[in-house]
């Protein structure tokens, strides 16, 4: 299969095409790479099967004040057990107290191919392992417009990285995500996640941002 693809693409870079024909190329190449993504990260993407397991996330928060200075640091640690796709027990251990640091919801709505966007590859891409797709909205005036960009494996089409931007999201004028996934045991999971936003007021803005690692899966019987 590895050689298959490789003899594809090698025999679309050898043949010279026009601009219409080189975009529709890439388009048809896209749309083969995302649905491949697709197929494996929905099959073996530990939040969205019901398995049962337990993990820990551990998390980091701060938060600027409108005056530009650090105004609160939180640490927490959640230990979640999850049973038929839900959650079915948490212990938290909270040392701030802030609202905001909470762990997101991990079964992702809004992977690439759930968004209506325009897709690209990366000038840069220089054929090797690991090949990244990116996205911009088709109409940037949309409210929550998303665009950012994906990677994956570029044979066993594993998804490695997730990176979200969105402006006029529900509670900030700028949002963002980024996710680092591995695979273990036949399953994707997430074992990074950073979120960032900015609310705008009167007297300024405030910016939160959040790292979660999320470590000691255990997989149930």
């Amino acid at each position: 299969m590895r050689l298959f693809i490789s003899l594809i693409l090698m025999i679309m870079a050898l043949v010279p095409l026009s601009g219409a024909a080189a975009q529709n190329a890439d388009s048809v190449a896209i749309q083969f790479y995302l649905q491949q993504a697709r197929n494996t990260f929905e099959s073996t993407y530990i939040f969205g099967l019901k398995r049962d397991f337990t993990c820990r996330a551990v998390t980091t928060a701060t938060l600027t004040n409108y005056r530009g200075k650090l105004d609160r640091v939180d640490s927490t640690t959640y230990d979640i057990a999850y049973s038929d796709g839900r959650i079915s027990s948490i212990d938290i251990s909270d040392t701030a107290g802030m609202s905001q640091s909470i762990v997101p919801d991990l079964i992702i709505s809004d992977m690439p191919w759930q968004l209506d966007c325009e897709f690209y590859f990366f000038p840069n891409d220089t054929g090797g392992s690991d090949i990244s797709i990116g996205f911009e909205p088709r109409d940037a005036s949309i409210k929550r417009a998303a665009s950012g960009y994906i990677t994956m494996d570029r044979y066993n089409y594993m998804v490695k990285s997730y990176t979200i931007y969105m402006t006029n999201h529900q509670f900030s004028d700028r949002y963002s995500r980024v996710y680092l996934f591995d695979y273990k045991n036949l399953l994707t999971r997430p074992v990074f996640l950073e979120r960032h936003w900015r609310e705008g007021g009167f007297w300024g803005r405030k910016y939160f941002h959040q790292r979660i690692s999320i470590i000691d899966y255990r997989l149930g019987e």
